[in-house]
């Protein structure tokens, strides 16, 4: 499965004991590289206010999230996309931009 940025999309998390996964979703936030990997950040459905935007049904282009859920900028992962399991939709162009501008005055990236 090819992922774009912006797409939100499901991917299996190991448990703590490694006994089994559970699927997440992450937001995609950069072009897959010659190897397939991606930097997503994580979406949760716990109420998280701090370094997190959040994601409403009207924040979707396409596609929608189960319910509520943030997106959380201090979670970043990279990824392969050969192990993404779903596609749950893509972010208005809008939001996604607020949510790098979010990550990037978290990480402290000059001009932001």
């Amino acid at each position: 499965m090819t992922c774009k940025p912006g797409e939100i999309v499901g991917i299996p998390f190991p448990y703590s004991n490694l006994t089994s996964k559970k699927r997440r979703p992450v937001l995609v936030i950069t072009t897959p590289d010659r190897h397939g990997d991606f930097v997503g950040l994580a979406v949760t459905s716990v109420p998280t206010l701090e370094s997190a935007v959040p994601i409403e049904e009207n924040s979707m282009a396409k596609g929608r999230l189960p319910g509520a859920s943030w997106v959380r900028c201090d979670k970043m992962f990279t990824l392969g996309q050969n192990i993404v399991a779903r596609n749950y939709g893509k972010l208005k162009d809008d939001v996604f931009l607020q949510i790098v501008s979010r990550l990037c005055n978290y990480l402290g990236c000059p001009g932001f």
